[in-house]
């Protein structure tokens, strides 16, 4: 799982995926020195939607009131591509993707 969350925008004929991995200094974030990349999916090559929750490590959970994550992951027909969001999050967006996944299917039959 990364560290960061995702973010996503959710067209009618794409998904894009963009991941930030910033530089660290131990657990702090530096304003500069990133590296980001941008996944432009196709909704008509997708196959699959699979959520995969991860709670917080126990102390942390517990001395931080830290939440997990969840990863989203999108099987295409040639890649597989992966989405870190918020604990909670990831259903939502699994269901919002396959979701306009079938509305584009079913333009294109149209």
């Amino acid at each position: 799982f990364r560290q960061d969350p995702s973010t996503y925008n959710l067209t009618s004929s794409h998904v894009r995926i963009k991941h930030v991995d910033p530089a660290r200094c131990g657990r702090i974030k530096l304003c500069c020195c990133y590296r980001y990349q941008i996944n432009n999916v196709d909704l008509s090559k997708i196959n699959d939607v699979n959520v995969n929750g991860q709670s917080a490590p126990f102390l942390i959970q517990c001395c931080c009131c830290a939440k997990g994550m969840d990863q989203v992951e999108i099987v295409t027909d040639v890649e597989t591509v992966y989405m870190s969001l918020q604990e909670g999050v990831g259903t939502k967006v699994s269901q919002l993707i396959l979701h306009q996944v079938e509305e584009s299917q079913n333009m294109q039959r149209e």
